[in-house]
């Protein structure tokens, strides 16, 4: 792993997506559009202090990638609040899963610039879209090369035809029917890869984080989503507990429903995903997607970053999952190469503020020793091989992606 001079810890977001400050789409068929009342996913994590998640500060010895030493150890939140608190929304009485029977599920329409981004040049290669999907092209080859740095440089030409699933999905979600376009996309996305063409996966990963902006961070839960549910929180609860039961950490659901966990309040109800939450690791394309799993076990898309990898092609690829008792804020770190040892707040850390430590559940990986997700303080290194075999996130998405993995439930898949 090359060291680097002291640059900055703010690092840089490396979504594979366009910015939320995206331009409204004028695509003719999307009749309604997305309103997030709620906390919009780039920022659920944009504050508060550093803290490991439940039970996961730890200890541990790197060598791959390597992490050996100590980090913030985690203070169960204290149980509810009784007394009436300000800081949870109310949600109304309903239990169950879904909201009102009877209520019509809408994304509103007081926030133009929510729309889902359908889009338009989704057809065969060297064709015309279908009728129905004829704008001008939009290719956005520039901001994919500057949000992929060294593993950019992508053609706006298709490089093969675009399956018919895509069209089908995307035209799901312009009629309004989210969920089950989401389903469809993010079917293609995870069992037919190899189907995809650069452009079209990224097209997939746009629109469907426009989606989740509704479907995960607002404030409703679609009555056809079976990834998120209604807890309503009962009088002795912690936060903590919560997030276990569903294995999500409870900052998450912090930040998902605008609430401090010491102050919630029995009676109400926060939104919960249905977790727990897994990683996909596509090496060639130095991207990891976020999913969860539907009722019926199906993947479906949350989000996706930007990640660097080992140098000379060294991170293994195969199953893993979130070793528990390993999950580090703010580490100390020994290079195994050099000696040099990095104390916690170092700012010339290398691996920067969360490790993720990763244990191998198949042939593969279950005696590899020592890997991990971490951050950085080389943003240029996204992208790139670069690492000791670890993967590495800018480190706004590193602190993402830590509160959403739970230990000893969420999974990494690593594939070539």
């Amino acid at each position: 792993m090359v060291l680097g001079s002291q640059a900055s810890r703010d690092g840089m977001s490396r979504r594979y997506m366009v910015s939320r400050k995206r331009k409204p789409s004028r695509w003719p068929l999307v009749l309604l559009v997305l309103v997030i009342t709620g906390v919009g996913g780039f920022l659920v994590f944009g504050g508060g202090e550093s803290t490991p998640a439940e039970g996961e500060a730890a200890t541990g010895e790197e060598v791959a990638g390597l992490y050996s030493g100590n980090g913030e150890t985690y203070q169960a939140p204290e149980p509810v609040d009784n007394n009436e608190s300000m800081l949870l929304p109310t949600r109304g009485e309903e239990t169950s899963q879904a909201n009102d029977p009877g209520k019509v599920f809408t994304l509103g329409s007081d926030t133009p610039n929510r729309n889902p981004v359908v889009p338009q040049n989704v057809g065969q290669v060297g064709q015309q879209a279908p009728q129905a999907y004829q704008q001008p092209p939009v290719i956005r080859t520039a901001e994919r090369e500057t949000r992929m740095g060294n593993a950019g440089n992508l053609s706006p030409v298709r490089s093969k035809p675009s399956p018919q699933q895509l069209i089908e999905g995307m035209k799901l979600i312009s009629e309004g029917q989210y969920v089950e376009g989401r389903q469809v996309l993010s079917h293609l996305l995870f069992e037919g890869r190899s189907l995809l063409s650069v452009a079209d996966a990224a097209d997939i990963r746009q629109t469907l984080e426009s989606v989740n902006e509704a479907l995960i961070f607002g404030e409703e839960v679609h009555p056809k989503d079976t990834t998120m549910s209604w807890y309503k929180i009962k009088s002795g609860d912690a936060m903590s507990r919560i997030g276990r039961k569903y294995s999500v950490p409870y900052r998450y659901l912090e930040r998902l429903n605008n609430v401090v966990a010491r102050k919630i309040q029995a009676g109400k109800k926060l939104k919960v995903p249905n977790g727990p939450f897994h990683a996909r690791v596509m090496k060639s394309d130095y991207m990891i997607d976020v999913y969860i799993k539907d009722a019926n076990g199906a993947k479906i898309f949350v989000c996706s970053y930007m990640v660097g990898l080992g140098s000379n092609n060294s991170t293994p690829v195969g199953n893993w999952i979130i070793e528990p008792g390993r999950k580090v804020v703010n580490p100390d770190w020994p290079n195994p190469r050099t000696g040099e040892y990095y104390g916690r707040n170092d700012p010339r850390n290398p691996i920067g503020e969360y490790w993720l430590a990763l244990k191998g559940t198949d042939e593969n990986t279950s005696k590899a020793q020592s890997y991990g997700i971490h951050g950085t303080i080389e943003p240029e290194s996204i992208g790139t091989q670069s690492s000791m075999g670890c993967i590495r996130l800018g480190n706004k998405d590193i602190k993402e992606l830590f509160y959403m993995l739970y230990e000893g439930s969420s999974t990494v898949q690593i594939e070539p």
